[in-house]
């Protein structure tokens, strides 16, 4: 076997691994304006799909070409569901001081909040990655998007799990967001199948 053909195991894991750092430095860029952190993370997630697990195409034209695609929808998607979990987070934060730091029964109103941003950051999750997958309305995107997150709860929760583990590792190691980025949404891609394969073969 010859190390040095461009065909060599190697250098497909090699290639890989550049593509992964590619995809993961344009979604940086691409969402520094932050507002457009929704439709880059659509490009990420398509370009991760079509490119590392299908060998579609080049990293930079497939991300650019979603990024485009995307930028209406994914542009609307993420500042509404922004809104909502800005929304929950401070009313968490106020019953917590002015009612759970001090005692009251009301104080209980805080773990409903706190479930509420828990189920904002999952929508999210699946309302981008739905987005990057199909077309529809962003009506249609988050009704749909909300209903698979609940139909498929255990599911649902595993990938909050990964996410707010990630979370916590680049909050601690903010180095890691290089890293972080695409290992994640495979696992996601990969739990997203499933959801899929299951929901149009049902229909």
């Amino acid at each position: 076997m010859n190390i040095f053909h461009y065909d060599n195991i190697f250098f497909r894991i090699f290639e890989k691994i550049a593509d992964a750092f590619l995809i993961t430095f344009f979604w940086i860029i691409f969402s520094l304006p932050l507002f457009t952190a929704g439709a880059a993370t659509a490009a990420l997630y398509d370009a991760i799909r079509k490119n590392l697990r299908r060998d579609e195409g080049y990293v930079f034209l497939t991300f650019k070409k979603s990024f485009q695609n995307n930028f209406k929808q994914g542009t609307g998607l993420w500042l509404f569901l922004c809104a909502f979990l800005l929304l929950f987070h401070y009313e968490k934060e106020l019953v917590y001081d002015n009612f759970l730091s001090k005692g009251s029964s009301l104080g209980l109103l805080y773990y409903f909040f706190l479930a509420a941003v828990f189920f904002v950051i999952i929508w999210t999750i699946y309302a981008i990655t739905y987005l990057a997958r199909f077309e529809d309305n962003i009506k249609t995107i988050l009704k749909n998007s909300a209903l698979i997150a609940l139909g498929n709860l255990p599911l649902s929760v595993l990938m909050l799990a990964l996410f707010l583990t990630a979370a916590v590792i680049i909050y601690i190691m903010p180095v890691c967001i290089l890293i972080f980025p695409v290992p994640l949404f495979l696992l996601y891609d990969l739990i997203l199948e499933r959801i899929y394969k299951k929901l149009l073969t049902t229909r």
